[in-house]
């Protein structure tokens, strides 16, 4: 025995699918993720068998003694012996080899070996799908309870168990939609073309699958269904297989919503999934210009306003009302409407201002400095973060909207004035007010990057490596849940020649790195706007469309 020195102390069933271990006690995060009980760990010393490789080196270098060792006469007996070699001694030299080959068998049978834990070889499915939950969920904040998408692996076991002792239609498309974007997910980052093809193959399974489950009522407002359709967005991100930038998923998402009804407000899980489809629904109101055809008014009087989430979602939905009301009138606008639009905006942003205020200390972002004297933000929680990139790109969009209609009031009023008054009409907002706050808002987005990055971590440190181990790991998750936030500040206009650079640099380095195709869309479509920062296809071009009337 000889010493092996200090192996890989990750867990057997890690080493076994080459994925990195969080060694955790008394299991690992990969296992309880997968759903199976964790294999063990190896000792912090191992000790190798090198009888046999000591014995193979023993017989190569055995002629070679012999032959230094060896009188001339003894040399000259042996060559002369194998020359006139008889039958006699061709027989009692093949008995001296067999009993050698005899007794080396003999040697090996009676030989120590080591034992080691053999695990059988994951499918390439089960290891996609531990990478797509290692790279995608993120684990619920201690005091607020919620994550992204951290309900997703219980609900993929228990698909996995039904199809073990009957599926259902809702499992099945859980189970597919899963295995599709965790293959996906692996193919983009390792650039695998048969991973590809076979991902696209598992998503054809999905889509049927999920069809069957729409067909029953009964499937339909189960959880997995709701989920699957979730999953499948995030897979339609991955693959930037979009029409343009709207989803084919977000009437799905309208639908489910309307029959899950109030009940699916009661239960956490529930509560989290309709987050997840309403922000998806009005990414496209507020920032692509779809149509709200039907609002939520029933889950905005369950929305809590002391929730930092649903507060902001009721300030959307507000945003949202004026927009929609915007779009159903015909022709020109009179002032009273204009300054109806005015008034319930300035609402919104009155809301917004106040929402720092009431947050828990925990929630706010810290200050910190870099060694070279940056100014830098981080938070307690990567939740957190993504919360104030939305709060921040919000507060962008509604000051430019509210600047775009103070203009158009004031244009409606030149349009409508006396021709005997010669005094020219002001504006009642600020514009030198509206870029100071954009400014701000987004100064502390480019400052909050590195942290998202995980170029440091909460107290500013630089990590050495954006993909060291442990809870500062360059994780998908981290950058995927700012993407549309850092495409409306870089598309608003406002930012500086350097901070639109970096931002085009990040949704350009989120793509590439990460797979995620939606980031290279969205760096394209915000390099294509430059020249026309909100076009008339969004709400927020509406308002200049309504000024050059």
């Amino acid at each position: 025995m000889v010493y092996g020195g200090k192996p890989s102390t990750g867990c057997h069933l890690c080493r076994k699918r080459k994925i990195k271990c969080d060694e955790g006690r008394p299991g690992c995060r990969n296992c309880s993720i997968y759903g199976r009980p964790c294999p063990g760990y190896r000792p912090n010393a191992v000790f190798r068998n090198e009888t046999g490789k000591v014995e193979q080196q023993a017989r190569k270098d055995a002629p070679l003694r012999e032959k230094s060792s060896a009188s001339p006469s003894a040399s000259f007996a042996s060559d002369f012996s194998s020359v006139s070699s008889t039958p006699m001694t061709q027989a009692l030299t093949e008995t001296s080899q067999f009993d050698a080959a005899a007794s080396r068998r003999a040697v090996r049978a009676l030989r120590p070996s080591l034992s080691l834990y053999h695990v059988a070889d994951a499918t390439w499915e089960d290891r996609a799908s531990c990478f797509f939950f290692d790279q995608y969920i993120l684990d619920p904040d201690d005091e607020y309870g919620r994550g992204h998408l951290e309900y997703v692996p219980e609900l993929y076991t228990r698909s996995q168990e039904a199809s073990i002792f009957g599926e259902t239609p809702s499992s099945a498309c859980l189970r597919w939609a899963v295995d599709a974007t965790g293959l996906m997910t692996l193919a983009q980052r390792g650039h695998a073309l048969p991973l590809m093809v076979r991902a696209r193959q598992t998503y054809g399974k999905a889509l049927r699958s999920l069809q069957a489950a729409l067909a029953s009522a009964e499937q339909a407002v189960r959880d997995e269904t709701f989920a699957a359709v979730m999953i499948l967005s995030v897979y339609e991100d991955i693959t930037g297989e979009r029409n343009g930038l709207f989803s084919a998923h977000t009437a799905g998402f309208d639908f489910l919503m309307k029959l899950r009804g109030e009940r699916q407000m009661g239960n956490q899980y529930g509560r989290e999934m309709f987050h997840f489809g309403w922000t998806r629904k009005y990414i496209e109101v507020l920032v692509l210009g779809q149509n709200l055809k039907d609002g939520h008014e029933w889950a905005s009087e369950l929305f809590n306003e002391n929730d930092p989430i649903e507060s902001l979602m009721l300030v959307a939905t507000t945003l949202s009302r004026v927009i929609q009301s915007m779009q159903a009138s015909t022709g020109l606008p009179d002032q009273a409407m204009v300054e109806g639009w005015i008034a319930a905006s300035q609402e919104c942003d009155l809301r917004l201002c106040q929402w720092p205020l009431h947050l828990s200390p925990r929630w706010l972002p810290t200050t910190v400095y870099t060694e070279s004297g940056e100014s830098l933000l981080t938070y307690n929680h990567d939740l957190h973060a993504s919360i104030w990139y939305w709060y921040r790109a919000i507060r962008v969009m509604l000051q430019r909207f509210l600047l775009s209609l103070d203009r158009t009031l004031v244009a409606i009023r030149e349009r409508n004035r006396d021709p005997d008054d010669t005094q020219p009409f002001q504006g009642n907002i600020s514009e030198d007010h509206v870029i100071a706050i954009c400014q701000d808002m987004t100064t502390d987005t480019c400052r909050s990057i590195p942290f998202s990055l995980s170029e440091i971590d909460r107290l500013g440190q630089r990590n050495s490596s954006p993909a060291a181990t442990g809870s500062q790991r360059h994780r998908a998750v981290k950058v995927y849940v700012m993407l549309w936030p850092l495409w409306l500040m870089l598309s608003s206009g406002m930012p500086t020649p350097s901070q639109a650079q970096q931002l085009y640099s990040v949704l350009s380095q989120v793509g590439s790195e990460h797979g995620i195709k939606l980031a290279l869309m969205l760096a394209r479509e915000a390099e294509r706007q430059r020249k026309d920062p909100w076009p008339s296809g969004t709400p927020f071009g509406a308002a200049s469309i309504l000024l050059a009337i």
